[in-house]
């Protein structure tokens, strides 16, 4: 077993509008993985903090936990997705917690050709979600993905 504790940090626009660009952009912004599975928060103007376990309990079964908090460097520069996209703008005088995730991934191996990978994600949304919600209330997310990888 294996246990580990990750803090990520890249700042954020404090003021979009003052002609300074301050907020952090990745060169190649698809970072899938590196901050939880389900490809909600970017290195960009983000805050997080990650608790992950690591287990083998068989030759072929490998077992990923992991618990994410997240939360904004700067409310006013908004919510930036693994793909380097806008997923809510930023807002003055809000909340800065973006949320929790938590991941599980399975991964068994046949054999030397073929191997299985099953994923699953929920992220419960936090106050910065909560204060920029257009609708009444916010949604919680889950995500969940099977994949094959056959080497040949």
């Amino acid at each position: 077993p294996r246990i580990t504790l990750q803090h990520n940090f890249a700042t954020g626009e404090e003021s979009p509008t003052d002609g300074h660009h301050e907020q952090f952009q990745v060169l190649l912004p698809t970072n899938h993985g590196y901050y939880g599975i389900h490809d909600y928060a970017a290195w960009s103007n983000t805050e997080s903090t990650a608790l992950s376990l690591y287990l083998q309990p068989s030759k072929k079964l490998k077992v990923m936990a992991a618990l994410w908090m997240f939360d904004l460097e700067e409310t006013e520069g908004g919510w930036v997705t693994a793909g380097g996209g806008t997923l809510r703008p930023g807002a003055s005088g809000v909340d800065d917690e973006l949320g929790q995730e938590f991941d599980l991934v399975l991964t068994w191996t046949a054999n030397e050709s073929l191997q299985w990978q099953f994923g699953w994600a929920h992220f419960w949304a936090g106050d910065f979600v909560n204060d920029t919600q257009t609708a009444e209330s916010s949604e919680d997310t889950d995500f969940v993905y099977a994949q094959m990888l056959v080497k040949f």
